[in-house]
């Protein structure tokens, strides 16, 4: 049986985990956004050009 302070400690390890998935997870949809973003722009500059 896991001593109860060592059962804290894992909860503490899990939180910490899921949450640095989740920021990580957030910094690739912001990055996927700006791609997408400067890829539209980059279509009309040239659509502009023509």
């Amino acid at each position: 049986m896991k001593r109860l302070s060592q059962q804290k400690d894992d909860s503490l390890i899990e939180v910490m985990i899921a949450l640095s998935l989740t920021a990580i997870t957030a910094l690739g949809i912001v990055a996927m956004q700006t791609a997408l973003a400067r890829g539209e722009h980059e279509a009309l500059v040239r659509e502009r050009a023509t």
